[in-house]
């Protein structure tokens, strides 16, 4: 039995080590930065995923306004640490429905970018479910935790439900 689990141990081991070859071969070849911007990222994630925890020492909280580590992603996706709203938690959920802020107001027409009274901008377009565990810390003002105001939250709650396709 203790043979088994010694080549089960040892099989995950090369597997990873595979894995991880096969992405220093793919970013090899890359633009330096972003190699360098990915390889960090995958630490940051493997720390996240090995050390996570969605217990904090501050409550998440719906309306509340939080830095979340987004990441390195895609295209147009919101990446790194970047302010976000809670819009949907529960306090034994793992998860939470965020939209990320642009700390710059948008000028824009588009429906789903909500603006918000302290020249932010939510982007509401970017809406994700995200682990508790990206959550950092929350952005206080004044010693609490920065909220929403009420008249902010309907506005992404309309823009919302506005991104909602009738499938009919």
């Amino acid at each position: 039995m203790e043979l088994a689990i010694l080549n089960d141990i040892q099989n995950s081991k090369n597997k990873v080590q595979k894995n991880l070859n096969d992405v220093y071969s793919k970013l090899l070849p890359t633009d330096n930065e972003k190699a360098v911007n990915y390889s960090e990222w995958l630490k940051d994630k493997t720390e996240m995923r090995v050390n996570h925890s969605i217990n904090k020492p501050f409550p998440i909280i719906r309306k509340g306004v939080y830095y979340v580590n987004f990441g390195r992603n895609i295209g147009s996706e919101q990446e790194k640490d970047r302010p976000a709203v809670i819009i949907w938690t529960q306090y034994k959920a793992p998860i939470a429905l965020v939209v990320p802020i642009s700390d710059e107001y948008k000028n824009s027409s588009f429906w789903f970018h909500v603006h918000l009274s302290s020249v932010d901008t939510a982007l509401v377009e970017q809406m994700r479910v995200i682990s508790k565990a990206r959550i950092r810390v929350p952005i206080r003002t004044k010693g609490q935790i920065r909220m929403l105001l009420p008249e902010e939250l309907i506005q992404i709650n309309e823009a919302i439900d506005k991104l909602k396709f009738d499938i009919e």
